[in-house]
């Protein structure tokens, strides 16, 4: 059975959405892994952001970087790193649910959504 023009536009933007939202764990995954991985993960970003910046110092960037401790950062990167996964799983059975219009996908997807806004 074809969908209508409002059924066919909703679809769309709920890949959208959810697409937008993989792109987005994805992006945490990564940096996740980069402050897990990296010692001195936070010398490196102050660095950055100050070349970013066009400064040769770094605003005490780099003072904030020696206070926080290397056990802190890296749970913050375990946080970032399983946060990201959990919200590709939920985003992605959105995405596949929504372009081959599965049903079990799509409630299993809503069922998600509800546990995480009830959290």
């Amino acid at each position: 059975m074809g969908l209508g023009c409002g059924a066919r536009t909703l679809k769309f933007f709920l890949f959208l959405f959810n697409l937008a939202f993989v792109i987005c764990g994805l992006v945490c995954v990564v940096l996740g892994l980069w402050l897990v991985c990296d010692r001195y993960a936070v010398d490196n970003l102050a660095t950055a952001i100050g070349h970013v910046k066009g400064h040769e110092h770094d605003d005490g960037l780099s003072e904030l970087a020696r206070r926080f401790k290397a056990t802190a950062v890296r749970q913050i990167g375990y946080l970032l790193l399983f946060g990201g996964i959990a919200v590709i799983v939920v985003a992605s059975l959105g995405c596949c649910g929504a372009a081959k219009e599965w049903r079990p996908l799509l409630c299993c997807y809503a069922s998600c959504l509800m546990l995480i806004l009830a959290c």
